[in-house]
């Protein structure tokens, strides 16, 4: 850069500016880098580019945490403008009854196609889980000092969300095909998984079966009579359950309700 003064004549110099620019952390959105447990609140409606093919990582712009991180599947498509809203509650989450993780993502891109995204959860996110879980007999998420449970984190894709809202869809992403890392530098675990579509998403231990509700089924069996499809199901242990919806689906993605409800009996 060039250096001169305003006088005349002019006097001027050369000089040479160094600008190192250091990379984002790997805090998360609302994290307390002192005593890692998350500030309660809407993190925000952020908003960025992705094309086919092509991976980035979501950051605040007041200082560069990290909010969601996505790689477009390359299929031909772009995501292109992903919204993305991060909310984070001052306590667990329930829904009839479920505890879920106080971070609830939404995310809606342009275009709803394949991807693989990542979100982010502090240690002491799974540990105020774990805490209320125990009191209502669901099963606990790793933490720290139970890295073994690492196999119980499960994700639930809420269409239609939040996940109270009527007419709310859930879907259980299965845990087999969700990686888990933890970093115990800044407490952080991410949790990845393939998505076909986007809504919202909330973490959660598994339940047995993968079901969204707090229903454990002891056996489901579907036999042909006829031109008939007969269903039958038995269950152990039900909680503010009221009835159930059976759903079926042609293509093994996309699936619709049957007409009929099946009501609870005891």
């Amino acid at each position: 850069m060039v250096i001169a003064t305003t006088t005349n004549p002019v006097c001027s110099d050369t000089a040479i500016a160094y600008i190192d620019v250091q990379g984002g952390t790997n805090h998360i959105a609302n994290q307390d880098i002192l005593f890692n447990f998350s500030n309660c609140g809407n993190v925000g409606n952020n908003i960025f580019m992705l094309t086919d093919g092509n991976a980035d990582t979501l950051r605040t712009s007041s200082d560069c945490k990290k909010v969601v991180a996505i790689q477009d599947i390359a299929n031909g498509t772009d995501l292109g403008s992903i919204f993305v809203n991060e909310t984070i509650s001052c306590q667990t989450l329930f829904h009839f009854g479920q505890p879920y993780v106080n971070r609830e993502y939404t995310i809606t891109p342009t275009t709803s196609d394949t991807a693989y995204v990542c979100l982010y959860y502090l240690d002491d996110d799974f540990a105020l889980y774990n805490g209320d879980a125990s009191l209502t007999g669901w099963p606990l998420l790793p933490t720290s000092t139970n890295m073994s449970l690492v196999g119980n984190i499960c994700i639930t894709k809420v269409d239609n969300g939040p996940i109270n809202n009527p007419g709310s869809t859930a879907t259980a992403i299965p845990n087999t095909v969700i990686t888990a890392n933890y970093d115990p530098n800044t407490t952080v675990w991410t949790v990845c998984f393939p998505v076909g579509s986007f809504s919202s998403f909330y973490c959660h231990a598994c339940n047995p079966g993968n079901a969204p509700l707090p229903v454990m089924l002891s056996y489901f069996k579907g036999r042909k009579a006829d031109q008939t499809s007969v269903l039958s199901w038995s269950t152990i242990r039900e909680m503010n359950n009221s009835h159930f919806i059976l759903e079926r689906s042609r293509d093994g993605k996309h699936s619709a309700p049957l007409v009929q409800q099946f009501h609870h009996k005891h």
